[in-house]
């Protein structure tokens, strides 16, 4: 699907990052629903994985494509390439699960943080990955505020951290228990 979105894009002239949304149907059918051709919620930290493993980040290309800017790539093996990460990273969103607006209970200040013996803890300032130290450390992205009103179904926080999350069809026990502890911590719908 992404080849002949991109393909399609490219026959217009764009050049650039875009996003698919996809749905799949009880019987495993896969339909495109929407097609957006800008970077997505995802692209900061596909660069941020691209950074720390030397290559050149997809954002800096992509604004350079978008923007028709002359550039050259001297060194080949810097570009992004789809292959495996060294380190694999989980990115795990936190919605509001329940039928009617949720009221922040706590700021919850943007950083790094660590699960241990059941709890949340700050350990520090930090918005990327190089400010984690292993699978122990985790990054908290959130907007909102004490008292701010979150709607139905909207985005509390994003969590990030090396390591994979997904077990088969479901989070892993260890990040089950971490979700569920910022959840108790910062008063969150559970």
């Amino acid at each position: 699907m992404a080849t002949i979105v991109g393909s399609e894009l490219a026959s217009h002239g764009y050049k650039g990052i875009f996003g698919i949304d996809i749905i799949v149907t009880p019987e495993n059918e896969v339909y495109a629903i929407e097609i957006n051709a800008r970077h997505t919620g995802y692209s900061h930290l596909i660069s941020n994985m691209q950074l720390l493993e030397g290559k050149i980040p997809f954002l800096l290309l992509h604004v350079l494509e978008l923007g028709n800017f002359e550039y050259e790539v001297e060194d080949l093996d810097a570009l992004p390439s789809m292959g495996r990460y060294k380190k694999p990273v989980s990115y795990l969103i936190v919605n509001n699960p329940l039928d009617e607006d949720y009221v922040m209970k706590k700021y919850i200040h943007p950083g790094v943080y660590r699960y241990k013996d059941g709890k949340i803890e700050f350990v520090r300032d930090g918005i990327f990955l190089d400010d984690l130290k292993g699978e122990e450390t985790f990054l908290i992205h959130t907007k909102y505020d004490e008292g701010d009103v979150i709607g139905k179904g909207k985005r509390i926080l994003k969590i990030t951290k090396f390591g994979k999350s997904i077990l088969k069809d479901d989070l892993t026990p260890k990040s089950q228990a971490t979700v569920a502890a910022i959840k108790k911590e910062f008063g969150l719908p559970q």
